[in-house]
């Protein structure tokens, strides 16, 4: 059976115990996969919050002391250190969960 997407996104049917790739034909096997899909995303979700902080502080410098632009950028500054925490904070929280469910 050719298992959807295994090509583009390596480590996605890996079982994270064993270290191997599942024989996807059961439904047991969908919360592994599940969860490898979720962490991609919180991964790429961190990514982006960190292209934002940089973005943040480009903003920042060029705001060449206009009150509006540093109010902007500091705000800019701040959703994205947030959005950095609750994505690392969410990272964490299903990794744990993940490896404490079995």
């Amino acid at each position: 059976m050719k298992i959807p997407f295994a090509d583009i996104l390596p480590g996605l049917y890996t079982d994270p115990k064993t270290n191997k790739d599942i024989d996807f034909t059961s439904i047991n096997q969908a919360p592994i996969v599940l969860g490898n899909v979720v962490q991609i995303i919180l991964v790429l979700t961190g990514i982006l919050a960190v292209i934002f902080i940089i973005y943040a502080g480009i903003l920042y410098a060029v705001s060449q002391g206009d009150p509006g632009k540093t109010a902007s950028a500091k705000t800019a500054l701040i959703n994205a250190v947030f959005g950095l925490v609750l994505s690392a904070g969410a990272y964490l929280l299903i990794s744990f969960v993940a490896r404490n469910i079995q």
